[in-house]
């Protein structure tokens, strides 16, 4: 459904990395950076948020492929077939997609 021109495939990002990255044809490519923001005067909560950013960014080719899928659906089952048909394999999607962004689960 994209036609974005973004890097294909699933990003990653490991904890103590600089590098969003892809690893393909057996090798890992830096695709992004992470900074540690400058402006936090405690270290702590300047690591702290850039994991969490380096978390939603290696997310967001999940984000982006789930919100597809949804709309994708809804425009081909039509607003009364999208009702309740598939709004549990939805919420589940939704549901992995937020635990590998935020690394917390969200409650059923």
């Amino acid at each position: 459904m994209s036609t974005s021109k973004h890097t294909p495939g699933e990003w990653e990002w490991s904890e103590g990395s600089r590098f969003i990255r892809r690893y393909w044809n057996g090798n890992f490519y830096p695709i992004a950076s992470v900074l540690y923001p400058a402006w936090h005067e405690d270290t702590n909560k300047g690591s702290e948020e850039a994991r969490a950013n380096g978390r939603l960014i290696a997310t967001a080719p999940d984000l982006l492929a789930t919100c597809e899928k949804i709309v994708d659906y809804r425009n081909r089952s039509g607003p009364v077939g999208f009702q309740l048909e598939k709004a549990d394999y939805f919420f589940e999607m939704a549901r992995q997609v937020i635990f590998k962004a935020t690394g917390e689960d969200v409650p059923v």
